[in-house]
């Protein structure tokens, strides 16, 4: 999330990415509202205090709406000939707005109807604060600090002040308030006037946020760290909040102690005292999923961070929660179906097994030390796991006793195994470590790699044409033609991370790519000659498994966030399969989400069904059409990203097709 308010009423809302979430009793339930907002990255969000949960505005940086009905609708706010990003906003008793934008505060008398300009200070403005009343202070990024005693009608240059750089205040009550100056904290006590440097150095850089929680709690964020102090700004701590935010936003405080913070993959996370707990209110799985792996079809799991296991037995339609009962944080590495029940799962220095579906786990492996970091079996059933001690283990009867099949030595870890099939075996691993075997991992011998670079996932077409991801950032793989004996670099499109491989035949494969704020998915035709960038988005992919079901093909793909990805070519009924497939013309494409025009085919029949998917195979929508009319208007708008549109023509048997992007 990028912003959270919520009032001492307990009424309020949390903002993201294309999210927002109300609620009425201060977090401990969070509803999302669609409301027919656009998709936007909404970045700001204000309650208006004492509404009853009524009113609210939010932005997504150039637009500004608000609700007087608790979101159910949201209308366009006008700023006349003024445009700004909104940053800030007040709402006094007697009606009047004052709304602080990047590089100058306007207010409204007339509840938004009209806007006057009141402060357009010479550099761009950081944080506004008004505690109690009509007095308030607003700060800017040379260090200039402004004060108002009527509302924020009249603005006024606070003189003689020690600060230089970007300031962010946060004001307690008229006299009490705090400021960050880069690293440097500071207090004055007679609003503003002077002020005090009481910590040097508190902070490691220039805050995202900065406020005030009451006369001790102070707090500021920073990539993944929420600062903390908890008397008055002297001493500071920090905490990660929670494992899996990498970025925390906007703060948000109540007088009463509480406070919130927005966090990246929708976090909301909460505290009531910041040195004992912290916890996100909003539910759901959002740490990373480092793999996916399917049995058949239907049943499949996924998992990752601080032990989170995902369990689908619909083809990911739903996912069950089975993640373990844990006291400490530890991620869960690789697993391997044998069957609808049986399942192994690789942690940390150990190898869970459960022959229920999930509902008991034994240790058949324990004591490692480091991570498992593989599971995968031959062909006859024999499997092998890889660790991050060196080793590599071997069990023939599905996993319950494990013998040493290598014994490594140093540091260098095995980060991943695969097997072409009952005898012929890959390893790679840390400092360029590559092994062989060709006995079934009776022995394993070394090969050189030609780098002392990290190597991560390695994967096999056949038995010579082979290539293995490194462990940075990289436009190029490892690459072997003679079965590993020499080993050269074969370019790819773009820059990244490139952890797994999912190979489907002798020349279609797939590489997954993750990193702090980006992943992909690359596909090659042609044995890994040449790649192809089909799916890129904000989150990192860790992980792609490819099932066919004698007919289809069918991908899910895990990543950040708690990311399941699904797609198929599968794109009719069982009750069409006979149909002709066609493509069909759909304009403009990208569209804005609101309405298609199609060009109908000459023989189309009079009245055809369209259905609407997203990426993850879900239907989004399904309506009837008369082909009589081209312009097809959408049932509200789309959210901005990818879709397959299929048309079903029953009379003749056919079934149209395309893929429809949207952006708003």
């Amino acid at each position: 999330m990028n912003d959270i308010s919520v009032g001492t009423d307990d009424y309020g809302w949390a903002v993201g990415n294309g999210m927002v979430y109300f609620t009425s009793d201060a977090g401990e339930n969070w509803l999302k509202q669609e409301a027919g907002l656009p998709p936007y990255n909404w970045n700001f969000i204000f309650y208006v205090e004492g509404s009853g949960g009524q009113k609210g505005f939010l932005s997504n940086g150039g637009s500004l709406y608000r609700t007087n009905d608790a979101g159910v609708t949201w209308a366009a706010v006008m700023l006349g000939e003024y445009t700004t990003s909104t940053k800030e906003m007040m709402v006094f008793s007697g009606g009047e707005l004052l709304l602080m934008g990047s590089n100058k505060i306007l207010r409204s008398t007339d509840d938004g109807e009209n806007w006057n300009l009141v402060l357009e200070p010479p550099a761009n403005l950081t944080s506004m604060t008004f505690p109690i009343g009509q007095t308030g202070w607003a700060s800017s990024a040379d260090g200039t600090i402004y004060s108002s005693t009527d509302g924020g009608a009249n603005w006024a240059a606070i003189d003689n002040l020690p600060f230089t750089d970007k300031v962010q205040i946060s004001f307690v009550n008229n006299n009490l308030g705090f400021a960050c100056e880069g690293k440097n904290i500071f207090r004055s006590e007679d609003g503003g006037q002077s002020w005090s440097l009481i910590s040097e150095n508190a902070l490691s850089s220039f805050p995202n946020d900065f406020k005030a929680g009451g006369e001790s709690n102070l707090y500021a964020t920073k990539g993944f760290r929420i600062n903390y102090s908890t008397d008055g700004g002297v001493t500071w701590e920090y905490t990660g909040g929670v494992s899996y935010a990498y970025n925390m936003e906007k703060i948000h405080t109540l007088p009463d102690g509480r406070a919130w913070v927005g966090g990246s993959y929708g976090a909301v996370i909460y505290t009531e005292d910041p040195v004992q707990s912290w916890a996100d209110q909003l539910d759901g799985v959002k740490d990373k999923l480092f793999f996916i792996k399917f049995f058949d079809g239907q049943t499949g799991l996924a998992g990752g961070g601080d032990w989170a296991l995902l369990k689908t037995i619909d083809g990911g339609q739903t996912w069950q929660d089975i993640t373990f009962p844990h006291d400490e944080f530890e991620n869960l590495k690789d697993a391997l179906l044998l069957s609808d029940q049986s399942y192994l799962v690789a942690g940390r220095g150990t190898i869970f097994k459960t022959t229920d579906g999930g509902s008991n786990w034994d240790e058949v492996l324990s004591g490692i030390g480091n991570y498992m970091s593989k599971l995968v079996q031959t062909p006859s059933g024999t499997i092998f796991a890889s660790s991050e001690n060196t080793n590599i283990y071997r069990s023939q009867d599905e996993g319950q006793n494990w013998t040493i099949s290598y014994e490594g030595t140093g540091s260098n870890w095995i980060n991943s195994i695969y097997f072409i099939d009952d005898f012929i075996g890959f390893a790679s691993g840390r400092d360029g470590t590559l092994l062989k075997t060709e006995d079934g991992g009776e022995s394993w011998g070394n090969q050189d790699s030609g780098t002392d670079k990290n190597l991560l996932d390695i994967a096999f077409f056949d038995a010579n044409t082979g290539l293995v991801a490194l462990d940075n950032w990289s436009d190029s793989l490892l690459y072997t033609q003679d079965g590993g004996l020499n080993w050269t670099t074969i370019g790819m499109p773009g820059t990244a991370i490139y952890r797994n491989f999912c190979f489907l035949n002798e020349t279609k494969g797939y590489v997954t790519a993750a990193a702090a704020f980006s992943g992909g998915i690359y596909k090659t035709e042609d044995a890994g000659q040449t790649w192809e960038l089909i799916r890129s988005t904000s989150l990192g992919i860790h992980d792609l498994e490819y099932y066919f079901d004698g007919e289809f093909d069918h991908l899910w793909a895990s990543g950040d966030g708690g990311l399941v990805e699904y797609w198929t070519n599968m794109v009719v009924g069982t009750n069409n399969r006979s149909f002709t497939k066609q493509a069909i013309d759909i304009f403009p494409n990208p569209s804005d989400g609101l309405h298609l025009t199609i060009n109908w085919p000459e023989n189309i029949s009079d009245e055809v069904n369209l259905n609407c998917y997203n990426v993850y195979g879900q239907q989004i929508f399904t309506k009837t059409l008369n082909t009589d009319f081209s312009i097809v208007p959408l049932p509200g708008q789309l959210v901005q990203g990818n879709y397959f549109i299929t048309i079903t023509d029953v009379q003749n048997k056919t079934v149209y097709t395309h893929k429809l992007v949207v952006v708003n």
